[in-house]
């Protein structure tokens, strides 16, 4: 049976994911227990989905890579053309402290009124601290997304080095605030499991729209968002559900 869910931590004091949030990860306590039921889906935003237009996924695999069609439809929309580029991965340690760095990018199509080209990159670092006892984890992540039309280019960010994650979506003049929508304990990040992104108007969290990422995906948008906004944001919130739930 279909479970619903999504946590929305409250507004809190920022933190930072460095040294002041160092905990120690005991073999024992592995994220197992973290792990998505496979029939979750994201409970519609209670403050968005009464006043907006839900664009349900249709045609879409379950499964992902490099040799995957992973073409969908989003409501009017057509994603296509995904394409996953290699990870890169580099590392170093001297005695019991390591560092790690690493990214990955890809592109989709994506066709509404205009056509658009998607791409984005995820960055991420991190150092670790060897303890009898387990292990000290530092680690941040970046991920970037764009989509260029023939007239204009928009983009979004997502930025885990402080916590709650702090994103950002540009449309033309307007920018927006993003916040993530958790899954069980986890304090957030580009790394923890989420089930979908959120989209509000900046300094008032007042939501115009979110994204599951959870498959098969879904959006809402406000029936009040401008016209001219609905078609770009729609591509980068599809972009998120190619990034999906980690």
């Amino acid at each position: 049976m279909t479970q619903p869910i999504s946590f929305l931590r409250p507004s809190a004091t920022p933190r930072r994911s460095g040294p002041s949030r160092l905990a120690v990860l005991l073999p024992s306590l592995m994220l197992a227990a973290c792990a998505l039921p496979p029939s979750s889906r994201m409970a519609a935003p209670a403050d968005i989905a009464p006043q907006a237009l839900v664009l349900d996924v249709a045609h879409r695999s379950r499964a992902t890579g490099l040799l995957i069609d992973e073409s969908f439809e989003l409501g009017p929309y057509r994603i296509g053309k995904v394409k996953r580029g290699l990870s890169s991965n580099s590392s170093w340690g001297i005695d019991k402290v390591s560092s790690a760095q690493g990214s990955e990018h890809f592109s989709y199509g994506f066709q509404g009124q205009q056509e658009w080209q998607g791409h984005c990159e995820l960055r991420s670092k991190g150092l670790y601290l060897q303890l009898k006892q387990g292990r000290l984890e530092d680690e941040k992540s970046q991920l970037q997304c764009s989509c260029q039309s023939a007239a204009e280019q928009v983009q979004l960010k997502l930025d885990d080095e402080w916590r709650p994650l702090q994103g950002e979506m540009v449309l033309g003049q307007t920018r927006y605030a993003m916040r993530q929508y958790l899954w069980g304990n986890s304090d957030g990040g580009l790394r923890s499991p989420a089930v979908g992104y959120r989209v509000e108007q900046m300094g008032g969290q007042k939501g115009v729209a979110a994204v599951e990422v959870l498959y098969p995906g879904r959006v809402w948008q406000l029936h009040s968002l401008p016209k001219e906004q609905g078609e770009p944001m729609a591509c980068l919130l599809s972009g998120l559900m190619i990034y999906g739930s980690r």
